[in-house]
């Protein structure tokens, strides 16, 4: 009987034994699934955080900003609003041909109309999107200035969340374009209406007292502006003989 009893003593420990072996190797087989998926998350968390944007404009394709500027001019405010249409025409060079149009714009000054127009914009821009040459716009104001307050100069090389770039821009005396530093710090991706972009936080500075700018761009893959929400400084107006501050936003419509 004692014998009986010590066998299947014997037989439960190593039925014991035999579970707690399986159950230990069940373990390790679920550790390491949990830590391949983490380590392939991780990878694919890290690729998306990553981004290459490079300047490209579909030519001929018409683009519209609705555009609002807000300007602190001789003690009051001037309200400028219009659609911002722009096509690039052409490419020679690695220059692109562009022309733009404020369509229904609308100047409020204090209240009042000043009976300011605007004339066709045309520009010429680097495949960069750094601005070569700018003539015609909103009368009475400066156009290169405006023009690079709506900017924005990708990064040469692909770029994670949070990392930063700085681009330093030479002038072009000769055609009053003035030399300037854009520094940008990509946010992470979004979204403009159903749009897909990415959003980079901007600061642009031109030399001594003269132009300067904060704000957030939004553009796609393409480096085209999505939308910009920029606050400025030193912004010169021809008309008025002053230079201003005030804010800027443009959205683009479907």
């Amino acid at each position: 009987m004692a014998q009986v009893e010590r066998r299947v003593k014997e037989s439960l420990g190593r039925i014991q034994y035999s579970v707690m072996r399986t159950l230990r190797s069940m373990m390790l087989v679920s550790l390491t699934l949990a830590a391949t998926a983490m380590t392939i998350g991780a990878s694919a968390n890290a690729m998306q955080d990553k981004v290459t944007i490079k300047f490209n404009p579909k030519l001929d394709a018409v683009v519209v900003h609705q555009l609002q500027l807000e300007l602190s001019v001789l003690s009051t405010t001037a309200v400028v609003k219009a659609d911002l249409t722009s096509t690039a025409t052409g490419l020679k060079d690695t220059v692109y041909d562009y022309k733009a149009e404020f369509k229904d714009l609308t100047i409020d000054v204090g209240g009042s109309d000043p009976g300011i127009g605007a004339q066709e914009l045309k520009a010429k821009v680097g495949d960069d999107n750094t601005l070569r040459k700018i003539e015609g716009g909103i009368q009475g104001n400066d156009a290169a200035r405006l023009y690079l307050l709506l900017q924005f100069l990708a990064p040469k090389a692909e770029i994670g969340v949070g990392e930063t770039y700085t681009i330093d821009v030479a002038e072009r005396k000769e055609d009053l374009i003035p030399a300037y530093k854009f520094v940008s710090k990509y946010v992470g991706p979004a979204k403009v209406g159903e749009q897909d972009g990415f959003k980079f936080e901007t600061k642009l500075t031109e030399a001594g007292d003269g132009l300067s700018s904060t704000g957030t761009f939004i553009v796609n893959k393409d480096g085209i502006v999505l939308s910009v929400d920029a606050k400025f400084k030193n912004l010169p107006i021809p008309a008025v003989g002053q230079s201003v501050e005030g804010s800027i936003t443009a959205k683009i419509k479907p």
